[in-house]
């Protein structure tokens, strides 16, 4: 017969005749096996935690297994006790399965019963085994969640939390189970918590079941900040589970960006008044120069002067409209065909050469085929920042865009002579380089920005094919 050789298994028997039985069909089957006469013999074994199912005889020469059973369980806790009776009496029997005792035999000890009892133990050992196992992998990962994981009752009593939600909201463990969940909200979301929960279980209408939304949290030192809240309901234990997620950095992000777009508006605005505008107004005012002359009837000496001065309105324009074009294509996001990276990024160092009259390069190595326009435009997007870095904070005077094929991928560097950015790089500061950075996220990339081998600035961004979103 095949046995379960994990369990090892106590015999507590008196009658030498009755235990001596149960060890040669115990030993025979390959189970470990030990054995005590008495109550005192059995309680004064030293170690217990190897001891997976007792056989306990119901009437000891020092007491009976409803007083032993306790003493028992207290012992040996993940022990499954089987008590061997020699008298079927009921209520005896049923007051040992009260005090804990798993299942009960009939002297003499028929060996077909005894082999079913202990392989139900050891089924049930491997289920609570596996059980076990279960609990302390979704510990663990509910444990290494960055995000805050929290359980409640209906009645909105925290149950659970991770380590996250501890991180997160600055509470100890002990001071967030058992208490209002609402100790995590300021007001209005504080006082408006409890009617959710109290009309979804009247009405079964969920209004915040299922569906993310954005509210505020409230740390333990009273100070708020952007959540994004997910919740859901454990139905079969009448518990809501919420996953939170501390979205400060995407607000400041967001923050950011908009402040990006104000500053940008401001620098065309400027471009136009100060440049285009002033051009646009003496022009002008040059044309009218012309246009009554004209009128007048220009005669012979005048008339070189006046079309000297139509020449310089031509001229004007033509310098004027290619300012707006220069202005105006930094703007347009990039439309990219098999080349499309490729030319737009040789058109941005065109374009700064022209622009600025500094030295902008481009190279390509060899055929870099990128056929995800999504891809391709944030790549761009960051050589475009990292070229109107060097040129406004770096003062380079030279820039290399370069562009080359790696396995499975792409990279993109932008190198310049500038200032460089040395000790002042830091991960969290200047809008511009976390824009670079959140964009490489959004394609899948690896970004890194540091000072060049030679002096100034470098950005390396690495783009493996198909890693866009």
């Amino acid at each position: 017969m095949a046995s379960d050789d994990s369990l090892h298994i106590l015999v507590i028997e008196d009658d030498a005749d009755t235990q001596a039985n149960i060890r040669d069909i115990l030993a025979l089957d390959g189970y470990c096996v030990s054995a005590a006469s008495t109550c005192a013999e059995a309680l004064d074994r030293e170690c217990w935690d190897d001891v997976s199912a007792i056989l306990l005889d119901r009437k000891l020469p020092d007491g009976t297994a409803e007083e032993i059973l306790p003493r028992l369980r207290q012992l040996a806790p993940h022990a499954q006790i089987v008590v061997v009776t020699g008298f079927p009496d009921v209520e005896s029997t049923i007051g040992a399965l009260r005090e804990g005792a798993y299942d009960y035999l009939l002297k003499p000890i028929n060996p077909d019963a005894l082999r079913a009892s202990l392989r139900r133990i050891a089924e049930r050992k491997r289920i609570e085994q596996s059980l076990r196992e279960s609990e302390q992998r979704m510990r663990v990962i509910l444990n290494t969640a960055a995000d805050a994981i929290i359980t409640i009752d209906q009645r909105g009593i925290v149950q659970s939390v991770n380590a996250a939600t501890v991180k997160m909201f600055g509470y100890s463990r002990d001071e967030l189970v058992g208490h209002n969940i609402k100790l995590l909200m300021p007001p209005p979301y504080h006082d408006e918590h409890d009617g959710y929960i109290t009309r979804y279980l009247e009405t079964g209408e969920a209004r915040i079941l299922g569906i993310g939304r954005e509210m505020v949290g409230r740390h333990q030192d009273g100070s708020r900040f952007p959540i994004g809240l997910t919740v859901s309901e454990v139905d079969h234990l009448g518990l809501f589970t919420g996953i939170v997620r501390d979205i400060s950095a995407m607000k400041e992000l967001q923050k950011q960006v908009l402040e990006i777009a104000a500053e940008e508006n401001r620098r065309i605005g400027h471009e136009l008044h100060d440049n285009i505008q002033q051009q646009l107004t003496g022009l002008g005012l040059l044309a009218k120069t012309v246009a009554d002359r004209l009128k007048a009837g220009a005669t012979d000496a005048s008339f070189s002067t006046t079309s000297d001065m139509a020449a310089q309105v031509a001229t004007g324009i033509k310098e004027a409209a290619n300012q707006v074009h220069l202005l105006s294509h930094g703007l347009v996001p990039v439309e990219v065909d098999a080349e499309g990276l490729r030319s737009a990024l040789a058109n941005l160092a065109s374009r700064i050469n022209e622009q600025y009259g500094m030295q902008c390069d481009f190279h390509c190595a060899g055929v870099v085929e990128v056929s995800d326009n999504f891809v391709a435009t944030h790549l761009y997007r960051i050589a475009q920042e990292a070229v109107n870095n060097a040129t406004k904070h770096g003062r380079a005077k030279r820039i290399e865009i370069s562009l080359t094929e790696v396995d499975e991928g792409m990279t993109m560097k932008v190198l310049d002579n500038g200032s460089g950015i040395g000790a002042r790089f830091d991960a969290g500061s200047g809008m511009g380089l976390q824009i670079m950075q959140y964009r490489a996220g959004l394609i899948g990339a690896t970004l890194r920005i540091g000072s060049g081998e030679d002096g100034g600035t470098q950005v390396i961004c690495t783009a493996l094919r198909g890693g866009g979103g």
